[in-house]
């Protein structure tokens, strides 16, 4: 997990955005925050009701930046126990990057904000391998679980050929998408080129 402080907020270009906390009650303003997000690719699908309520959770705040009426990039900033920290972001990296710089600042001096980087490629990672020069990775499997309930359909949607690895489901799950860093698995013959495959989970989607 990246970490960063408010003295790294020079780092962030300010591109001249207006930005300002989202107020969730504007529908117009939340169809765009839910498109840049959905922009981003493959991740959970999330559902419109629960927009709201995940953006304006106790101690957390989106930030907005704005260029006239459009808004050109979001970003989710926590000072929760249990998800701290930026965890999400979407929109243009420049917009992206003026958040980032504004959630730094606003943090007290001192203090570590650690940042979400999720496994595929994203404007939030690309923004903060641009300004810090490096670039951060989650272990395999990071500490998200996974659980397949149905071996052979599961491996049918993925595009898998004939019955699964004889292995068992919670094998499976370690092969196709990493397992924890403290539970290797043997991952079978048939299954060593083509993964695992990332799953994109931001921490805002599972509690």
């Amino acid at each position: 997990m990246l970490e960063l402080g408010p003295d790294e907020a020079v780092r962030f270009r300010d591109s001249g955005e207006i930005v300002r906390e989202l107020d969730v009650r504007d529908a117009a303003a939340l169809r765009q925050v839910q498109a840049l997000h959905e922009a981003e690719g493959p991740g959970i699908v999330r559902d419109p009701a629960d927009w709201p309520r995940l953006l304006a959770l106790p101690k957390m705040r989106t930030l907005v930046a704005r260029r006239g009426a459009r808004i050109t990039g979001y970003l989710v900033d926590s000072r929760t126990t249990n998800k701290p920290g930026i965890l999400e972001a979407g929109g243009s990296s420049w917009a992206v990057e003026t958040l980032v710089g504004q959630a730094l600042r606003d943090r007290e001096q001192g203090a570590r904000v650690p940042v979400a980087l999720m496994r595929t490629a994203n404007v939030l990672r690309a923004v903060l391998v641009d300004r810090l020069g490096l670039d951060w990775t989650p272990g395999p499997g990071g500490h998200t679980m996974v659980r397949i309930s149905d071996p052979r359909a599961f491996w049918r949607a993925i595009g898998g050929r004939g019955a699964p690895p004889p292995v068992d489901r919670r094998e499976l799950a370690s092969a196709v998408f990493g397992p924890h860093p403290e539970r290797w698995v043997h991952r079978p013959e048939s299954m060593v080129n083509d993964f695992p495959i990332p799953l994109p989970i931001p921490p805002l989607d599972h509690s």
